[in-house]
């Protein structure tokens, strides 16, 4: 969203987005795609950001989700066809973000997150891998450029996430990439990676994720702004290969 960069002291940014995605194959532990797994997923997600002081920056995400998945259980006597869904919040918190360096176009920040779900049972195949608390930590540092007379910015987000209820803790690495072909327009190349740190409770395995988001946003005016993009998991190991869209309205204050 902000990459490094922090809100000015009282201002922010709200973003209330849309979103659907199916997966109707899985990366397998070799990473290759095998139709095990279907997943239907539609998400309402608000994300908030306000200036605490010009340094200091709280974070704020609720998430409602619609979930449906069907998974096939092959052994030797057949396969198994078993299906669930679930309706509510999804993983949701508060944050805060500081800038550590400030230098010119350069901007070094922490971000640390705490999240948590509406989902409690972790033994329902909807609700797995989503009913734990989250802990996320990570150093950002973002630039701003021109290429040729358009102006742009680049961002890096190193972290890692503690999770709870059976999956693993996460190493993550974030990429966001946005240049402004002209006045009102931005478009934004952003790649989301995970991998596990090691095996997960309950059955969890390993796990790599690697997601790419394309898209475009347009400002009405100073205040609001539309956006529009893909989604898509490119490559990964025991994961869903799920793609999809998304729509989103910024509004600043």
């Amino acid at each position: 969203m902000a990459g490094g960069f922090t809100q000015p002291q009282g201002k922010g940014v709200m973003i209330f987005a849309t979103s659907w995605t199916l997966a109707a194959l899985g990366f397998d532990v070799k990473g290759l795609a095998v139709a095990n797994t279907r997943i239907l997923k539609r998400e309402a997600t608000t994300y908030a950001e306000y200036g605490i002081t010009d340094w200091l920056t709280g974070i704020a995400q609720t998430t409602l989700s619609d979930r449906y998945v069907t998974n096939i259980i092959t052994s030797r006597f057949g396969a198994v066809t078993v299906s669930d869904r679930y309706r509510g919040l999804d993983l949701g918190g508060l944050g805060l973000r500081m800038r550590l360096a400030r230098a010119g176009p350069f901007s070094i920040a922490v971000e640390g997150n705490l999240r948590l779900s509406g989902a409690t049972d972790r033994f329902r195949l909807a609700q797995a891998g989503h009913t734990g608390i989250e802990g996320d930590i990570r150093l950002q540092a973002s630039v701003n450029f021109n290429l040729w007379s358009w102006p742009g910015y680049a961002a890096v987000s190193l972290g890692y996430r503690a999770r709870t209820a059976g999956p693993a803790d996460e190493y993550r690495a974030d990429f966001t990439l946005g240049i402004r072909p002209r006045e009102r327009w931005l478009w934004l190349l952003q790649s989301f990676n995970s991998v596990s740190a090691a095996s997960g409770g309950y059955g969890y395995r390993r796990m790599r994720e690697h997601k790419l988001v394309t898209s475009v946003v347009y400002d009405i005016d100073k205040r609001w702004s539309v956006q529009g993009g893909t989604i898509g998991t490119i490559a990964g190991k025991n994961v869903p290969r799920d793609v999809g869209a998304f729509t989103a309205v910024w509004y600043r204050f």
